[in-house]
């Protein structure tokens, strides 16, 4: 694990642990802002994205399709989507891809399929030449809205390159399963192919949508146990309305916020290892779309051990203090001792450097990296940063200039 530190904690350690000495905000100062955030914790638990993770229909819709869609011979899904849609399942697929874990049964493996790629036909060609028979094949196509331009272009794509390979049989709209909400063109589309549709409620937003059929379906049908990807938010999810100064929502929101009011406007996540670069893209979206408002809001940037300490510390260290950095890593890892040994001492020597810089920082240590451990991460995120929102004075659930640009497309 990184460095000691003042712990933040409460019963629910065993989850999440947030270490702030070297966040170098006085004590007196982050409190008050805690405070004052306190009234806000009602809004929190009413908001309909905070509680999916407990919402067992959900869940037991999205595990009823994956047992008639998929089975063994399953070896390729295609996940076609953009931003919200697709990121909060490839953050958590990333640390658990299928060839992970030896001793686990072969899981298929997801294609995300997200920006417009002049050569992808070509490169669907080459993957489905790879199977044998349909049912090795499962193509899921994700956009909340149903308008998506990138997305339906992509499923256009893929659709033609599986009629082509498989020929113009009705039998590959039974390959088929849509996410949107019910209200969209692909819930029309899904009816008139007789192809599989899970809807998402209509109040949530595609960077808010992880614990709703759209990151949990495509998990699921990789084999993936969502059920305690949902347990970790759920566990967590009490002590994030918790009015104290345990609470590592109110506290995370509460240091980020100081330190953009101090001119450190730039907030980096880094992560100690490359599996996890996605889970850090996923929270820079959440933060840049959220947050980035009416001229204001942090930039949110992504670092991950190693190569990026090799080519970023330099300037962390040595250049202007407008940054504060949250190191994410986890107390247990699986894999080669030396390695894990080797991995903890530079994390160490990391820290110190920071600390002789007097660079500020906060540690967000996850127990392990299970899936019940990063859900209750992701959901500890969320709230962190609809509680920045609330001192930011933005509302974190729209996106006006993003939709602004998509119809000036």
């Amino acid at each position: 694990m990184f460095g000691p530190g003042f712990f933040i904690t409460d019963c629910y350690n065993t989850l999440v642990r947030l270490l702030i000495e070297q966040s170098l905000i006085n004590e007196a100062l982050w409190q008050a802002r805690v405070t004052s955030l306190y009234p806000t914790l009602e809004r929190l638990g009413q908001e309909s994205f905070f509680h999916l993770p407990q919402q067992a229909e959900v869940l037991t819709s999205v595990k009823e399709l994956v047992q008639s869609k998929v089975n063994v011979k399953l070896k390729l899904l295609f996940l076609v989507g953009i931003g919200g849609s697709s990121e909060g399942a490839q953050a958590i697929y990333e640390v658990w891809p299928p060839e992970s874990d030896p001793h686990q049964p072969e899981r298929p493996q997801i294609i995300f399929l997200e920006g417009l790629e002049p050569l992808l036909p070509a490169k669907l060609q080459k993957l489905l030449a790879r199977l044998n028979r349909l049912d090795e094949l499962l193509i899921t196509v994700i956009s909340l809205s149903g308008k998506t331009q990138e997305t339906l272009t992509n499923y256009e794509l893929v659709l033609a390159a599986a009629r082509a390979r498989f020929g113009e049989s009705l039998a590959i709209n039974d390959r088929l399963v849509f996410i949107s909400r019910s209200s969209s063109p692909l819930a029309l589309e899904a009816k008139k192919l007789g192809a599989s549709f899970l809807p998402v409620a209509e109040n949530i937003g595609g960077r808010y949508s992880l614990f709703s059929p759209a990151g949990l379906f495509p998990l699921a049908a990789a084999g993936l146990a969502v059920e305690d990807l949902c347990a970790g938010a759920t566990e967590i999810s009490e002590w994030l309305l918790a009015p104290d100064f345990s609470n590592p929502a109110l506290v995370l929101a509460a240091l980020d916020y100081e330190h953009f009011e101090a001119g450190r406007s730039i907030l980096v996540d880094w992560f100690d290892r490359p599996s996890l670069e996605s889970l850090g893209k996923w929270g820079r979206q959440l933060v840049a779309e959220s947050l980035g408002k009416n001229g204001d809001g942090p930039t949110p940037l992504v670092a991950v051990a190693e190569n990026d300490r090799h080519s970023l510390l330099q300037l962390d260290l040595g250049g202007p203090d407008n940054k504060f950095f949250h190191f994410i890593s986890s107390d247990r890892d699986l894999g080669d001792e030396k390695i894990i040994r080797l991995k903890h001492r530079i994390n160490e020597a990391v820290l110190q450097a920071y600390r002789r810089a007097h660079r500020p920082y906060l540690e967000i240590i996850l127990p392990d990296l299970s899936l019940r451990s990063l859900g209750a991460y992701c959901q500890l995120r969320f709230a962190a940063t609809v509680l920045m929102a609330n001192l930011l004075d933005v509302d974190p659930f729209n996106q006006p200039e993003v939709e602004a640009y998509k119809l000036s497309r």
